[in-house]
């Protein structure tokens, strides 16, 4: 993820994080740039019950092919739009994986939040930290709801430090 004209989404499968990636191929088609899909999980650890006080270590290759069915979901969704994408699947903290990853990004994107599964150990709080913390622009896409009468967006909330801008004016004329 060197090329620093990538968007980066963090997905968990949830509609939420789907509609991140969507959001960022159209903003991704607008720019020329291309897409980075991440995926990221922990694995709790337990203490064990016996005298020496150790960790007992889960296997992850369920967990780890699930994070990865849902990486390859949404790098389909994003393959049908034409958009350059690659993908990476991390183990660590979501949100931690995306701000650190985030130094190397244009943009940062997630969900709202997240509705069970990957979703509430990904957009959970990463929707709150990644604005906070993020080392490039962050985008929160907001959740909709199926068959609602679509209210535009009345007011952004735009954070600024002072530091030089990373993304120009959009190229393209179409709503994104």
């Amino acid at each position: 993820m060197t090329d620093g004209n990538v968007i980066l989404v963090g997905v968990d499968g949830s509609p939420e994080s789907l509609a991140a990636v969507d959001w960022a191929v159209a903003r991704a088609a607008c720019q020329g740039w291309r897409v980075h899909i991440l995926c990221a999980y922990s694995l709790p650890s337990f203490t064990t019950a016996s005298l020496d006080g150790g960790y007992a270590a889960l296997d992850d290759s369920a967990v780890r092919a699930g994070a990865q069915a849902v990486i390859d979901e949404a790098v389909e969704r994003v393959k049908k739009s034409g958009v350059a994408v690659t993908s990476s699947l991390e183990t660590g903290d979501p949100a931690g994986v995306l701000v650190d990853l985030s130094e190397e990004a244009a943009l940062a994107v997630v969900g709202t939040r997240g509705g069970g599964g990957f979703a509430d150990r990904l957009l959970g709080t990463v929707s709150s930290a990644l604005p906070a913390h993020s080392h490039c622009p962050a985008v929160v896409v907001p959740q909709r709801t199926e068959g609602a009468e679509f209210t535009p967006v009345r007011r952004i909330v735009v954070g600024v430090d002072g530091s030089a801008p990373k993304i120009g004016r959009a190229s393209c004329r179409e709503r994104v």
